[in-house]
């Protein structure tokens, strides 16, 4: 009789190994439930804190059975496990995303069915959205074959190794440093290497998907931190539950995070760590583990993240030749990072601004409605910032009064009057690299517009925000209220000249 012990608590642990746990016991409460899904030469035992796997036999036939129930073909060439739960065509293509992007990229990792080749599969997302999702079949892959004879976990005798070297498709990023060096291999106690068998059943996976994001990143495997095992393994199913896109490593974390707090018992969920997997110049063909992001605990400022991504989900887009396609914008990422920060959920946007100009990028009007809402949300935003939003708008609507009364007067076109000036301005601004140099553009672009009456009201709020320590603070608020005025806001603003000198009289 065998019997294997994994520990949420033993030495070595990572948040990988935990995923795997998580997994594990999702793996072990669904045979519970459905006995005929469970293994007949393998007992169990499961609390909080740890896994127990009994069997009679042979070590080889009895751990095989086990993992050939845990991953489970589909006739259509995915495989299904029961811990996913649902077998619908999302959940399949879900887990098919996290074996063959993040586990077993590597070819000899996995066995292709070559009597399929590649596949097309339409999936559901909602509201009349369908998304084309190809693949190419398998018959198997290295988690389901670890426990052959003479593989990775069992010897030639069908006896479990006490020590398992570690391979790429059971840690992704590990393995060996130099192969001329053997020294640098990785190896593991059997228990522990046990649990990562079973990771892409606890890892969430998001596929950036970012029309203006960081490039080199091309996936992030989410994995949480220290909980007991029950609600580790809860959490990983809710937030498992859908096929999904990020903008980044940043908006990744966060979108589980807001998963995981309409989970009742998040206060004992000690955070998330996301893996990212990008290209590398040293191994182009496939995701290398390039740097990894870990947030404890819930951030503060998550409402602002959560209210950003119910404003800008992740858009379908349909190409008229060839597949549609998943895009998330990059303006997700940016307030990502600065939640997680601890930042103003605004810090940075000369930066980023400056990022989509270098990659002959726009803000679309989604996200200028988006800003624009932010930028008058309360909650989020001190007095002294939302009076600095209120004079910046103010000023741009007189400024395209003014344009549009030239325009009308030259018969030019006032829109391209507009987008010439708003250009002007955020470069002057944009360029801007000292406490004086700012000061001289935001009161040339105000003065230029005219009496201001928000800037009357409220120009104590204005001198508390330029200071030498705020300053570039204003600056990136300054430039986010320029480019978040609505396109609304623009066409209402031809005779606007009119109504504030009334009102200024």
């Amino acid at each position: 009789m065998g019997e294997l012990t994994v520990s949420r608590t033993a030495p070595g642990i990572t948040p990988l190994h935990l995923a795997g746990l998580a997994g594990l016991y999702l793996l072990i409460d669904a045979f519970v439930q459905t006995p005929n899904l469970a293994p007949r030469l393998s007992q169990w035992v499961r609390d909080d804190d740890s896994v127990t796997i009994r069997w009679t036999g042979p070590d080889g036939p009895a751990l095989r059975e086990f993992v050939q129930k845990a991953y489970v073909r589909q006739i259509n060439g995915l495989f299904w496990s029961p811990a996913l739960g649902s077998s619908d065509n999302r959940d399949l293509a879900r887990f098919h995303q996290v074996l063959t992007r993040a586990f077993v990229q590597h070819p000899r990792a996995r066995t292709p069915d070559k009597t399929f080749g590649t596949r097309l599969l339409s999936l559901d997302l909602g509201d009349g959205a369908v998304l084309p999702f190809s693949y190419k079949a398998l018959t198997s892959f290295a988690h389901r074959d670890a426990f052959e004879r003479d593989k990775t976990f069992i010897d030639s005798n069908e006896s479990l190794r006490k020590e398992v070297r570690i391979v790429g498709w059971l840690f992704p990023g590990g393995g060996v440093r130099h192969q001329v060096a053997p020294v640098t291999e990785l190896s593991e106690p059997c228990e522990r290497a046990f649990a990562l068998v079973f990771a892409p059943l606890g890892s969430i996976f998001y596929r950036v998907a970012s029309r203006n994001g960081p490039g080199k990143i091309r996936s992030v495997i989410v994995l949480p931190l220290q909980a007991p095992l029950s609600v580790l393994a809860k959490a990983c199913r809710r937030a498992s539950g859908r096929l999904d896109a990020a903008a980044g490593v940043a908006d990744a974390l966060l979108q589980y995070e807001v998963e995981l707090r309409a989970y009742q018992d998040t206060r004992r969920i000690g955070g998330a760590e996301a893996i990212v997997l990008g290209t590398a110049p040293w191994n182009p063909q496939q995701q290398s583990r390039t740097s990894a992001l870990r947030v404890t605990g819930v951030p503060k400022a998550l409402d602002i993240y959560d209210e950003l991504r119910s404003l800008l989900p992740a858009r379908i887009i349909k190409r008229e030749k060839g597949n549609s396609f998943l895009q998330v914008t990059a303006l997700r990422e940016f307030v990502a990072a600065n939640v997680i920060a601890s930042s103003p959920w605004y810090l940075g946007f000369a930066e980023h601004l400056q990022m989509l100009v270098s990659k002959k990028m726009r803000i679309y009007p989604s996200e200028r409605k988006a800003l624009h809402i932010m930028s008058y949300e309360k909650k989020w935003n001190r007095n002294d910032e939302l009076a600095l939003v209120r004079i910046v708008h103010q000023a741009w609507k007189q400024t395209l009064g003014k344009l549009g009364e030239r325009a009308a007067q030259g018969g030019s076109d006032a829109g391209r009057l507009f987008e010439v000036e708003q250009t002007r301005l955020r470069v002057v601004i944009a360029k801007a690299k000292t406490l004086e140099d700012f000061l001289h553009a935001f009161a040339d672009f105000v003065s230029r517009a005219g009496m201001n009456p928000e800037l009357r009201s409220s120009l104590k709020s204005v001198l508390r925000m330029i200071e030498p320590d705020t300053w570039s603070r204003a600056r990136d608020l300054t430039l986010l209220a320029l480019v978040s005025y609505t396109a609304a806001d623009e066409e209402a603003a031809i005779d606007v000249e009119h109504d504030v000198a009334k009102e200024m009289a």
